[in-house]
């Protein structure tokens, strides 16, 4: 073969290789046209951001939902570094993301791949943040150097607000959880996973960290955790439900870590596929320790009730049987109270009568006594005034001593009758009207002499004011009352003063001496009957120990008043009758 031939062999060859490889290569630049279209397409209408950035961060290309999300529009976003202000990033917990942190920067640092970052994006035209899940990818060139980083993301923020509200629910559900002492539960039977809330980790005195997850492994710590005496009751409590044999509801007591005994009562339900395969149980646990204490307590309260209903019943059968014995007895006194009352009438009878006897006595007495007394009185004044004819001295003084005998025994029979009267609720009391003055110095003329041979100063302050009472009354209880300072008082003086109270409703008579006074020891019987206080140095006082007791009965009795007494033994007396002035 010619060289020439050879030479258009050749070139025949070589021209149809090369028109092969134009056609190949038109046609594979027609597919790359086809594909590069449906990338554009792709990037165009994919829900997912798409950002390419050079490996100076500057960006490359970003597609319309880029856009979309960051709100700049591709002319906004082209040319733009990654560290522009007009956008930046935070962290999950709101803080700002420092710039060795976003994506772009940590794919250049590291030459690997970012997985599911969740950032915050501040966009320009909005106050609030737009949270992304976002993936980072480097792409090399042929040198292996990195040439773009391939950025992709899609919105959360309904998700997390989502979640956010999630939180907030379960932070609420432990809170209320925590404040009732009530725990939730589940046991994963099929894939044998358990999940406890926080409140139920504190019940059991564990830490919410200390999270158990495999069912076999929480099993073998809750057994622990269990007291030794309630462990298989309550494992076949648990295992009974299971089993579709009972409802689960048991009661138990817990070891804590601390060493702390609590008792809980824990319900829970079991759910089955349609063959009756056991799945989960789920279930809550409460802390009844105050309960079940307060139970406790509640129950000591009412055997301690119940004791004393007992001790009380019987102590009130043995009081109903003393009241039966009492009645018995009661009722033997009755018999004597109605004999003695029928006795009673009977010396009651005879009271009368001796009473009748006694006021006949009184009235014989007052006839029989006084009669031939006042004879006596009287005749004896007649001899002594020398009417029937003259007197020796032996004769007045013989004479003038039964006179003085006549009227102190006068004087005791009047006042004897006068007591009697009053304890039997017949004296007489006639009320009229009369001037103080002249009863005051009627009662002092009385004893004047006496006084005055003595020795003594009388001092006598009076007023002229009328009053109505009863003035033979009060007249006795003055003769009475300056009798007896007469006969107490050796030296010094006697004083009567009579004077209105301040509201002129009552008339006090105070007789003041300077006698030998009364001791503490007698004051307290001074008005009673027949009591006689001895003056020092003399045997004998002049009374029948009742002109007291007759002047204080009088003064309450029939004047509506009182007398009172002021006294200091070796000093003096004084006797205050107070009596109303209209009676």
């Amino acid at each position: 073969m010619k060289l020439g031939d050879i030479t258009n062999f050749m070139f025949g060859t070589l021209r149809g290789r090369l028109i092969a490889l134009l056609d190949t290569l038109a046609e594979q630049s027609g597919a790359l046209a086809r594909n590069e279209a449906k990338y554009q397409r792709l990037l165009r209408n994919i829900r997912a951001a798409v950002i390419v950035h050079g490996a100076d961060t500057r960006i490359l290309m970003a597609n319309p939902t880029a856009q979309e999300l960051l709100g700049l529009s591709e002319e906004q976003l082209l040319g733009k570094a990654s560290i522009d202000p007009d956008w930046h990033f935070l962290r999950e917990d709101g803080s700002p993301m420092p710039l060795e942190e976003y994506p772009v920067d940590r794919v250049l640092a590291g030459r690997q791949p970012v997985r599911d970052l969740i950032a915050g994006v501040h966009r320009p035209d909005r106050d609030s943040v737009t949270w992304v899940l976002g993936n980072a990818e480097p792409a090399l060139n042929e040198q292996g150097e990195i040439g773009e980083i391939i950025v992709t993301f899609v919105d959360i923020t309904r998700r997390k607000s989502v979640e956010e509200a999630l939180r907030k629910r379960e932070a609420e559900l432990n809170e209320a959880q925590r404040i009732a002492h009530i725990g939730h539960w589940e046991r994963d039977l099929i894939h044998q996973r358990v999940t406890l809330s926080a409140e139920s980790y504190r019940i059991f005195g564990l830490s919410p960290q200390d999270r158990f997850l495999d069912l076999a492994e929480w099993h073998e710590q809750w057994k622990d955790l269990i007291h030794p005496e309630d462990r298989l009751q309550t494992a076949q409590a648990a295992a009974d439900a299971i089993q579709g044999l009972s409802v689960y509801d048991v009661e138990y007591r817990v070891i804590r870590p601390s060493g702390e005994v609590r008792v809980i009562r824990s319900q829970g339900e079991v759910t089955k596929d349609e063959s009756g395969r056991p799945l989960r149980m789920f279930g809550t646990m409460q802390d009844i320790t105050e309960l079940k204490q307060a139970e406790e307590a509640l129950t000591r309260l009412n055997e301690e009730l119940e004791r004393r209903v007992a001790d009380r019943t019987a102590d009130l059968l043995k009081k109903s049987e003393e009241l039966k014995n009492s009645q018995v007895a009661l009722m033997n006194i009755v018999e004597d109270l109605n004999e003695k009352t029928s006795q009673l009438e009977q010396a009651n009878i005879k009271l009368k009568e001796v009473d009748r006897l006694k006021s006949m006595f009184i009235a014989s007495m007052s006839h029989e006594l006084r009669t031939p007394l006042n004879s006596i009185i009287g005749f004896s004044s007649i001899i002594l005034n020398e009417w029937t004819g003259p007197l020796n001295a032996e004769q007045k003084e013989n004479i003038g001593a039964v006179l003085r005998s006549g009227k102190h025994l006068l004087s005791l029979i009047n006042d004897v009758i006068d007591v009697s009267k009053i304890e039997a609720g017949k004296i007489d009391s006639i009320p009229e009207e009369f001037d103080i003055h002249d009863v005051v110095m009627e009662a002092v003329e009385t004893i004047r002499k006496d006084i005055e041979k003595k020795g003594l100063e009388l001092i006598v302050r009076t007023p002229r004011l009328s009053i109505h009472t009863d003035r033979r009354r009060l007249l006795q209880c003055l003769l009475n009352l300056l009798s007896n300072a007469a006969k107490f008082t050796n030296k010094g003086s006697i004083g009567v003063f009579a004077e209105l109270s301040a509201d002129e409703s009552m008339m006090t008579i105070a007789i003041e001496d300077s006698g030998i006074g009364i001791g503490e020891d007698d004051l307290s019987r001074l008005f009673s009957p027949f009591v006689r206080l001895h003056a020092p140095r003399e045997s004998i006082v002049p009374g029948t120990g009742l002109g007291l007791y007759l002047a204080h009965k009088l003064a309450h009795e029939i004047l509506k008043g009182d007398i009172l007494v002021q006294s200091t033994y070796g000093a003096g007396s004084r006797f205050t009758i107070r009596v109303p002035v209209t009676g």
